[in-house]
């Protein structure tokens, strides 16, 4: 069985969120991959569609790798959240959002225009 991988999606999950240049982006692809720059530009790119085994191997494995690690920290946010949020006075509304938008955005559930959380107010409604 053939599975097409989509190899901008893995690269940029190696990478991490785009910052400056992309040249200096995918750079950090190769190097956590341990693969060369120029096979990941061309497979960013598309220029190889079928690349070798060994750098197929290390740009999955550090995708994966990478996506663990955001899984690990976005569930140490909602907990900090919930402890945050448990007194339920609202004192501490601002950071509970911002630790369940950051949790929500390494998930890749969303993007950061479109949050909606409930938080507890002091009135007991839901905000």
């Amino acid at each position: 069985m053939f599975t097409q991988i989509d190899w901008r999606t893995e690269i940029s999950a190696v990478a991490g969120p785009f910052q400056g240049y992309r040249e200096d982006w995918l750079l950090t692809a190769a190097q956590k991959s341990g693969t060369s720059f120029r096979q990941i530009k061309r497979l960013y790119y598309g220029e190889c569609k079928d690349p070798k085994f060994s750098v197929a191997v290390g740009v999955l494995s550090a995708a994966e790798k990478a996506r663990s690690e955001a899984e690990k920290l976005a569930a140490k946010f909602e907990m900090a959240a919930g402890i945050l949020n448990a007194d339920g006075k609202n004192k501490n509304r601002n950071d509970v959002l911002t630790l369940l938008s950051a949790a929500s955005l390494l998930r890749g559930v969303d993007t950061p225009s479109s949050h909606s959380v409930n938080v507890a107010t002091p009135e007991g409604k839901t905000a």
